[in-house]
């Protein structure tokens, strides 16, 4: 599944996950994933975030 930095950003958003911006502006969306898998976020709990918007 293609996940662009944006549907990520916004999962981390609505999560309330702290540092993601800072991660992001700093590493973009190779850092982002790295800083997820960190924080031990599955990749379902991402696809469902992202079927919920759809």
């Amino acid at each position: 599944m293609g996940l662009g930095a944006r549907k990520l950003r916004q999962f981390c958003k609505e999560r309330q996950i702290q540092g993601y911006s800072t991660v992001y502006n700093r590493k973009k969306l190779d850092g982002l994933v790295d800083f997820l898998i960190a924080q031990q976020v599955t990749s379902a709990q991402v696809v469902e975030f992202v079927e919920m918007l759809a």
